[in-house]
């Protein structure tokens, strides 16, 4: 849903999106965004720009009034699980099944900030690189795109900032997994749903 409340899109499994105007109780507009399951979509705050994330590899920046697409990012190599759009729709967020974490400056495509999301194994003194278990990923972004957070579903947590690439915290968040995350307007809050 769109930060004013105006607007709704959501993925059908066929690689289509859907996008329902709220206000207006328009029927809902869809199209064929990409040729594989889209595994995850966002929209910014005023419902003017559209990003999804698809099995495919690739994460797509829409524009949500004429669906056409402004961008495409496809340097994950693998499915991208996870995707999500600043506030003010000038960064995207983006997470491939092997743990990588992307944010996007989607007016001109560049990559702002790169790390692999790797977790805290309890009783472990050290950082090691994702189990086999960890095979699902979300990620979130700050209204502002200073900060961003991944989790994946072996409950790995990692918050950093985006123009330092500094590691705000990283920890094992739940056994059972941490299933989705998302950030407050400035990053200062981090809500997990866990197991």
């Amino acid at each position: 849903i769109s930060g004013d409340g105006g607007a709704v899109v959501y993925a059908l499994n066929d690689g289509r999106l859907v996008l329902v105007d709220l206000r207006a109780e328009k029927q809902s507009v869809t199209w064929q965004a990409h040729q594989s399951s889209i595994m995850s979509c966002a929209i910014n705050t005023d419902g003017s720009v559209v990003v999804s994330a698809s099995k495919d590899t690739s994460v797509k920046v829409w524009n949500a009034k004429t669906q056409a697409e402004n961008l495409e990012l496809d340097s994950h190599g693998r499915t991208v699980t996870g995707c999500d759009i600043s506030a003010n729709g000038a960064m995207a967020a983006s997470i491939s099944n092997d743990g990588l974490l992307k944010v996007w400056d989607i007016y001109t495509g560049r990559e702002q900030f790169s790390t692999q999301l790797r977790f805290r194994n309890p009783g472990i003194d050290q950082l090691t690189f994702l189990s086999q278990r960890d095979i699902n990923f979300t990620c979130a972004i700050s209204a502002d795109g200073a900060v961003v957070a991944a989790t994946s579903s072996g409950g790995t947590v990692g918050v950093w900032e985006v123009t330092s690439g500094r590691e705000r915290m990283m920890f094992a968040a739940d056994r059972h997994g941490a299933n989705d995350c998302d950030l407050n307007e400035d990053g200062s809050l981090l809500a997990c749903a866990l197991g």
